[in-house]
């Protein structure tokens, strides 16, 4: 995963009034944590927005330009206003780019399984696993292919193929994904 840029601006000015009139300025509060020490910068909230709206990703890494050096990041926390959604300040944190990282990775479902074309239902009982990666090698998503899975079939999170360079992080095997048959339906009382 290549880094996107995202230029910056040092800010020396801290404290709600600052922040304020930072905001009423079109530009928000940022603070990037790691890497030995914090460095609190201003942003357009925009171009901020632009980078997720085109990958769709979270986990997306951000080389911060403006500071000095460039910094690779990934997001942390993003505060918005409860009422307008609006962007009020941004963390983020410095990951080197060998190091691994925990991050959420989607679960994405591909295929049909024989089990539904046969009537079945299927549940998927985690859209979301826990993956450890160096920041290059996170994957956009988890894919399993149902296609095989008839009624009754369990698909146990230790049954995922991790992608390359990454592992994916649980205490105990659960079910992922399964396949149910159609529930028998109670005899009908009716007049004999």
């Amino acid at each position: 995963m290549e880094a996107i840029v995202l230029n910056v601006q040092p800010r020396s000015d801290y404290g709600k009034g600052a922040a304020r009139k930072l905001r009423r300025s079109g530009l928000v509060p940022g603070i990037i944590n790691g890497g030995g020490k914090s460095v609190s910068f201003a942003v357009d909230p925009a171009a901020f927005d632009l980078i997720f709206r085109k990958t769709l990703d979270r986990n997306t890494l951000i080389q911060v330009d403006g500071l000095g050096a460039p910094r690779t990041c990934m997001v942390k926390d993003v505060q918005r206003h409860p009422v307008s959604t609006a962007i009020e300040h941004i963390d983020f944190i410095d990951v080197a780019t060998t190091a691994a990282v925990v991050v959420p990775v989607k679960v994405v479902i591909v295929g049909t399984a024989a089990g539904v074309k046969a009537g079945g239902k299927m549940e998927v009982f985690r859209r979301v696993l826990k993956v450890s990666a160096p920041p290059t090698s996170i994957p956009g998503a988890i894919e399993i292919d149902v296609s095989g899975f008839e009624i009754g079939t369990y698909f146990k999170v230790s049954q995922v193929v991790p992608p390359a360079g990454s592992r994916i992080l649980y205490t105990q095997d659960f079910n992922l994904v399964t396949v149910l048959g159609k529930r028998a339906e109670a005899p009908r009382k009716g007049k004999e």
